[in-house]
């Protein structure tokens, strides 16, 4: 898997969903978007050789709302995935600290 930095973190652009289906989950933009700057901020951390507060653990079990009816979001698929690399990123900088 190839390494996440904080600059993926700042530069990725997740598909968003015009509403929720039973295969296509919806994540609210603001929980998505603050989970984000959370793990930039993290990756930058680690980056400069400093322990970061937020781990891979948090990232993992994070619940993020999702949107009600005909609310726009992110694609919850692709977040999913997006985190699940930013995660094994996390857990690769704990396991070298």
């Amino acid at each position: 898997m190839k390494a996440v930095r904080s600059t993926d973190v700042a530069a990725v652009r997740l598909p968003h969903t015009l509403f929720a289906t039973a295969r296509t989950p919806v994540y609210a933009p603001e929980g998505v978007d603050e989970l984000l700057d959370e793990c930039q901020a993290a990756l930058e951390s680690w980056e400069r050789g400093e322990e970061a507060s937020l781990r891979a653990k948090d990232v993992v079990v994070r619940e993020i709302p999702r949107t009600r009816g005909f609310t726009s979001g992110y694609d919850a698929n692709a977040v999913d995935d997006f985190l699940d690399g930013v995660a094994a990123q996390l857990a690769e900088f704990e396991r070298s600290f």
